[in-house]
């Protein structure tokens, strides 16, 4: 079921690009043919005596709606996929070799790619919601590991967004509301998903650090308290020996007086 939601999301995605690119490449060759074509200086431009500047500030446009695809859509990781196929054609060739094990993907390698990207980008929704999933699992195990609550208990934190202070992180691992929200709102939240994963994870970071240093705390305190408890054995030990040395070398005296 995996995989085939895998491969459905990655052709999805690379018609997608491949859509956008050829839309791109076309475009640019129309700018082309106007600011080459012989019959393009005869055109009513918005500013006649500067064509060449109009020209650039077009060529420079089309270059720019070029790159907007592989800034704003994930490359699909293309290498592992021939690699798989290349091998599994090389398997079913040869006859009587021992089935080579396909390559896996390196676990977490997504979370990688999506948190050190710089340029925001636009997963599709599967992926997006799979994401926030996993990441809605790492904070009730780690509220569960830090704090001693039970699943649920930790669960309600998640959705009610009191695990964090940080609102961002709060609202991106808290379940969808029923409500249906605007689209423009959707696809705000669909450009800002790097930066909020981002955001994610430091606020995981910082509630696993934050309980442990509790935690070493309590455990001085309590270690400072059992010292101080010993301390005052010691001392109440020391002063009863104190007492019988007095009331022993008292009734040796007396006897030496008899």
């Amino acid at each position: 079921m995996t995989e085939g939601n895998s491969d459905t999301d990655s052709y999805s995605h690379s018609s997608g690009r491949w859509l956008l690119v050829t839309g791109g490449v076309l475009s640019f060759c129309a700018a082309l043919l106007v600011v080459v074509a012989p019959g393009g200086r005869g055109l009513d431009w918005p500013w006649h005596d500067e064509l060449v500047l109009v020209s650039s500030f077009t060529v420079m446009f089309v270059l720019a709606c070029l790159l907007v695809p592989f800034i704003l859509f994930d490359e699909p990781d293309r290498t592992g996929r021939m690699k798989q196929r290349g091998r599994m054609s090389r398997t079913g060739q040869t006859k009587g070799r021992p089935e080579s094990v396909p390559p896996t993907p390196t676990p977490g390698r997504d979370f990688e790619r999506v948190l050190d990207r710089r340029w925001p980008t636009v997963l599709l929704p599967a992926r997006s919601d799979r994401m926030r999933a996993q990441f809605r699992q790492a904070v009730v195990r780690t509220l569960v590991r830090t704090t001693g609550c039970a699943a649920e208990a930790a669960r309600g934190q998640l959705e009610r967004g009191t695990w964090t202070d940080d609102p961002v992180a709060a609202a991106f691992v808290r379940p969808k509301s029923e409500t249906a929200s605007s689209p423009l709102r959707s696809v705000a939240r669909r450009v800002r998903f790097s930066r909020d994963a981002r955001r994610t994870a430091q606020a995981i970071r910082a509630l696993a650090a934050e309980r442990g240093e509790d935690r070493a705390g309590g455990r001085s305190w309590s270690r400072d308290q059992v010292r101080g408890r010993s301390q005052v054995r010691s001392r109440d030990r020391n002063r009863g020996r104190v007492q019988n040395r007095d009331r022993s070398r008292g009734q040796v005296r007396e006897q030496e007086r008899r």
